[in-house]
C-alpha cells in the first residue's frame, strides 16, 4: 500500500516539474513540500523499512525479467 502511495507521490512530483517548466511557474518547490508532508505521515520506521524493501524486490524482479 505505502509503494503505491511513493509512487504515485512520485508521479505527482514528476508532473507538477513538468507543468511549471511548461507555464513557467515555480511548482517544484510546493511539489517537494507536499511530498516532504507525505513522507512525515508514513514515518515510521516500519513503514519506511516495508517501502524500501518492496522497491528494491521489484527493481530485482524488473531486472531478472529484463535478463530472461
Amino acid at each position: 500500500m505505502s509503494l503505491i502511495i511513493a509512487f504515485l507521490l512520485i508521479l505527482i512530483t514528476i508532473g507538477c516539474i513538468f507543468h511549471s517548466r511548461a507555464n513557467n511557474y515555480d511548482y517544484t518547490l510546493n511539489s517537494i513540500k507536499v511530498v516532504k508532508n507525505s513522507i512525515n505521515q508514513l514515518n515510521t520506521k516500519l513503514t519506511l523499512i516495508l517501502t524500501i524493501s518492496l522497491l528494491v524486490f521489484w527493481l530485482i524482479v524488473a531486472k531478472i525479467y529484463l535478463l530472461i
